[in-house]
This record gives C-alpha cells, sequence and structure tokens, in this order.
C-alpha cells in the first residue's frame, strides 16, 4: 500500500468518525421534557408505580407508561400524588389497602358497604350487595399492562358501580371491567376513557318528580 493510499484510508476514517460524532451529538440533543402526568398504576409484583406521561409539544396520542425512576421531576411526582390526595387517593392507600381506610360516602347509595378484612384484597367493595368475592383477588395476579393502556375503554368496562365524593368534594369512580377486576380511578380519568359508561351510570339514577300545575 502506497503512502498515498495510506493518506486516503486515515482520511476515509476520519470521515466516518466525524459522522458518528456527528450522529452522537443529534442522539444527545434529542431530549423530551414530560408535560404532566396523566394517570399511574401500581405493579404489586415489583412493588412499583407506572405513570401516564404526556409529552411537552407532542399530542395525547403519544402519552406513554413510563417506570417511576424515569420519571426525572421530583416537583411533577409531588404535584400529581398532591392532587390525588385531594381526592383521598395517596400512595399508602394504593400499596397498603388493608391499611385504615376513610369513610366514604356513596353517591349511588348510603348503605353502609362491608368492610376489608384480608390483606391480599387490593380495592375495598363496591356497593351494599358486593360481596369479598366481588373483590379483586391477589394484588400479585394483576398484570404490569393493566388498566390498558388503550385510549377508550368503552368496550372494556362492563359498568360503572359506583360513584364516590371524596372529604374534599372531589370524586372517584369505581369500575368492573369485562375481566372480572375491579379499579377505582378518579373521574376525570373516566370521563376521558370511557363517557358513555359515565352518563348510563347517572342517567340510570336519575329521578323525576312532577310539578303541580296552577290553575
Amino acid at each position: 500500500m502506497s503512502a498515498a493510499d495510506s493518506d486516503h484510508d486515515l482520511t476515509k476514517i476520519d470521515n466516518v468518525e466525524q459522522i458518528n460524532d456527528s450522529t452522537s451529538s443529534n442522539e444527545e440533543e434529542d431530549v423530551y421534557s414530560v408535560e404532566r402526568l396523566c394517570d399511574h398504576k401500581y405493579i404489586a409484583a415489583k412493588k412499583s408505580f407506572k405513570y401516564l406521561v404526556k409529552w411537552e409539544g407532542y399530542p395525547e396520542s403519544d402519552n406513554t407508561w413510563e417506570d417511576e425512576e424515569n420519571i426525572m421531576s421530583e416537583a411533577l411526582l409531588k404535584q400529581y400524588w398532591d392532587r390525588l390526595e385531594t381526592q383521598g387517593i395517596t400512595k399508602e392507600s394504593i400499596m397498603n389497602p388493608s391499611a385504615k381506610l376513610k369513610k366514604r360516602t356513596s353517591m349511588a347509595n348510603k348503605t353502609p358497604t362491608s368492610s376489608v378484612k384480608d390483606p391480599k384484597k387490593r380495592h375495598i367493595s363496591s356497593g351494599a350487595n358486593s360481596s369479598d368475592n366481588n373483590l379483586i383477588s391477589n394484588s400479585n395476579s394483576i398484570p404490569d399492562d393493566f388498566p390498558p393502556e388503550d385510549e377508550s375503554w368503552e368496550d372494556l368496562v362492563d359498568k360503572i358501580d359506583t360513584v364516590d365524593r371524596t372529604p374534599d368534594n372531589g370524586l372517584v369512580v369505581y369500575i368492573e371491567w369485562k375481566n372480572g377486576k375491579k379499579t377505582v380511578h378518579p373521574s376525570s380519568v373516566i370521563n376521558l376513557k370511557c363517557p358513555q359508561k359515565i352518563i348510563k351510570f347517572y342517567e340510570e339514577r336519575l329521578r323525576f318528580s312532577s310539578v303541580a300545575q296552577d290553575d
């Protein structure tokens, strides 16, 4: 190999390195910013949370589920849980549902609900006619991808069990899925994910009174 050929090959290698450096630089600049946290799910087997992330500058259709360790902003996490706490939902109550539960007042019916006795149960009873057998069984059996990430839950939810008012007058909704599982969510999530189901729930409970006509 001549000296000229050797110099030519070295020039090509330098060009390749420059391209690689440029590519790496572009990848490093491709940084995504979290706009807000929209929802969460607890992975009992891992004792960890995942969050539905709305990315800044991207539509809702590009939302993704991310592990808590990937959420770099402590302020966003605190803001999210502070908001849920005003609705009676805390990290502790999700991770340890057998702990002391706040007294709930049901909008659908005022009769007392059955208490939780089995520490393996994940959610409290959704109504006076519910039994412990209707609760979600061992929380370790809940898959990582539940609740589903689908944009709409209309075809996945069987019915709305009840709607509860929280101490600060917020609302949480207890739903039963077609696969038999039961979960609880802020009303804002249900209004977005299955609006027809929540409308039907309210319509079935409407009460009308006749108004006397003046002569």
